[in-house]
């Protein structure tokens, strides 16, 4: 039971460093993902917000014309 244990530390420790890498590798990949995910996200909101704000301006040019003008 020690011995394959032992060989096992060994293995880990003689490649630690490639480990390290392709761990490191595969976290930038993940979070490049994911943050590119929330960018999609954000800014399908970000139109939708400027596509509101465009139409709430327009209704309040149409109700401060209305309110210059007599009647």
């Amino acid at each position: 039971m020690c011995k394959p244990f032992k060989e096992y530390m060994m293995l880990v420790r003689e490649y630690t460093r490639e480990i390290v890498t392709f761990g490191g590798l595969a976290m930038t990949c993940y979070l490049y993902h994911d943050l590119h995910d929330l960018m999609q996200a954000q800014t399908e909101t970000s139109k939708q917000i400027a596509i509101e704000l465009r139409e709430l301006n327009v209704r309040v040019m149409e109700l401060e014309h209305k309110s210059k003008t007599p009647p």
